[in-house]
């Protein structure tokens, strides 16, 4: 059905003549009646009858009717259509390892939102390879994570360090000791965040090549069990500096012989270009993490 033909005869009708609409639509009233014939042969009806008064057939007043909510879904069609491409609407997709989802992203998305009334966000929380495996299944749009493995055909966009720090209770040995270097962690107890979490995987790698062997007394997946833990003095914890909060029973110290600290960023598909709302997403984020306290180096 020709939307323009829909167009001519409701001016028809709210002109009365097809000479008035062919004066308003600025159109030959040849075109007028060139369309209204196409419009009756692909719905198979006669709109009008036939004579010098004009007067509409049973089916061209139920046309009349359904035509005005037809435009005006199709209006309302454009007006999205423009919305998306100027970036005012979307449904985004992302994903964010922790803490940069609960400490890092609450502003960045409070000052989006405020700004795009009309975009929705779905944000999921999860680990390096599960924001990775989401985002090659499409599941997921965007990502702030750690690096992928090269082979995996991901963009990947360094945003800032993440600083990995050693989480003692107040009264452990190690509080006092001024240069802890990995030695020192042989034997004791250790409370880590999940097998597939980068901070852990990465202290277990370096470990490892310095000849320790890595026994977690507890795993979990939260960084905050893992601080509550600590707290209760159950162990020695491994967290982001950042989630690290003064107290009076925890003391963050850094591992002095390697380089415990991770690079997250920004991670989408190369074989997809985001959308205007999305690239506005990726601006503001990119602007907001890439601050001098925060910047890769």
């Amino acid at each position: 059905m020709d939307i323009k033909a829909l167009i001519t005869f409701q001016t028809i009708i709210k002109q009365g003549s097809f000479q008035g609409a062919a004066e308003e639509l600025n159109y030959v009233q040849s075109t007028v009646t060139s369309q209204i014939q196409k419009l009756e042969l692909d719905l198979g009806v006669k709109l009008f009858e036939r004579g010098r008064k004009l007067r509409l057939t049973e089916a061209g007043r139920i046309l009349t009717k359904q035509a005005a909510y037809i435009l005006n879904d199709i209006d309302s069609l454009r007006k999205t259509i423009s919305d998306f491409t100027e970036g005012e609407t979307g449904n985004l997709r992302i994903g964010s390892m922790e803490p940069t989802a609960s400490l890092r992203l609450p502003n960045v998305l409070n000052d989006y939102c405020n700004d795009h009334k009309k975009v929705q966000i779905n944000l999921e929380i999860g680990n390096s390879t599960t924001i990775r495996e989401r985002i090659l299944s499409g599941q997921l749009d965007l990502g702030i994570c750690t690096s992928p493995d090269i082979e995996m055909g991901l963009d990947f966009t360094p945003l800032f360090v993440e600083k990995i720090g050693l989480l003692l209770p107040v009264d452990h040995k190690l509080v006092m000791k001024n240069d802890i270097k990995a030695k020192d962690l042989q034997g004791e107890r250790l409370i880590l965040t999940g097998r597939n979490c980068a901070y852990r995987r990465k202290l277990e790698k370096l470990l490892l090549e310095k000849g320790n062997h890595v026994m977690p007394i507890v795993q979990s997946g939260s960084i905050e069990v893992v601080k509550k833990l600590v707290e209760k003095g159950l162990g020695i914890g491994i967290i982001p500096e950042v989630s690290h909060e003064f107290t009076s029973t925890t003391v963050l110290k850094s591992i002095n012989d390697f380089e415990l600290d991770v690079t997250i960023g920004l991670l989408k598909r190369k074989d997809e270009s985001p959308s205007r709302a999305m690239q506005n997403l990726i601006n503001a984020i990119t602007i907001s993490l890439k601050r001098s306290d925060c910047m890769v180096m």
